[in-house]
């Protein structure tokens, strides 16, 4: 029986009560130590645990085959799951069920949600190794960068379209970048090029200076 002083209330004693003769025999011995220890812990895995459940990148653990072990409720937003239980229930193969490329471990990626859709993902995963070294599983996070590419493809389509525009542009026109204390030929349009014939070609790179 483990109880705490009435007299001292930090204090802990396991008491070991037998019968005897005389009635009861009751030993006791001091556990404060062990018990202060042990609060220690629960304080710590429920500060982890707090970290675990409200992060907002996904965390996960998975056997050597993929299997998923564990995921937070930011891992089953991101893949589309109602719950970590969920996404954990539904088909344990993170694998098929997190990454559109199986052979995907620890870059950018696209990943299969619950839907099929799609989205990009930065995924950062490290191995586990027992107390022997041998490979157990893995563990890591994943983090949603979906809006970040989206808007990466959005600014790559507006260059394209710009540099379409000013290829076609019908005045002659030509950009300059500045090198130290000079400039320098960049580009020129289509109809820089034809009033030309041609010649900035061989002009690209040279200083205004040199004109």
């Amino acid at each position: 029986l483990e109880v705490c002083s009435p007299y001292f209330p930090d204090e802990w004693f396991v008491m070991h009560i037998y019968p005897s003769e005389e009635g009861l025999s009751i030993y006791h011995r001091d556990i404060t130590g062990r018990k202060r220890a042990e609060e220690r812990l629960k304080e710590t895995e429920e500060k982890y645990r707090s970290l675990f459940e409200n992060a907002v990148e996904g965390i996960f653990q998975t056997t050597v085959g993929g299997r998923l072990l564990t995921a937070n409720p930011a891992l089953a937003r991101i893949a589309g799951y109602e719950s970590a239980e969920e996404l954990i229930a539904k088909d344990s193969d993170l694998s098929r069920q997190i990454y559109a490329s199986p052979e995907d471990r620890d870059y950018e990626h696209l990943a299969c949600r619950k839907d099929g859709t799609l989205t990009w993902v930065s995924t950062s995963a490290r191995t586990i190794r027992d107390a022997d070294g041998n490979l157990s599983g893995f563990e890591g996070r994943v983090v949603d960068i979906n809006e970040r590419k989206r808007a990466g493809e959005d600014l790559r389509l507006s260059e394209e379209r710009f540099r379409a525009q000013y290829k076609s542009f019908p005045v002659p026109t030509f950009s300059w970048r500045r090198v130290r204390d000079d400039f320098e030929l960049s580009d020129y349009n289509e109809a820089a090029d034809k009033i030309t014939r041609g010649g900035l070609t061989s002009l690209l790179g040279t200083k205004a200076s040199e004109w």
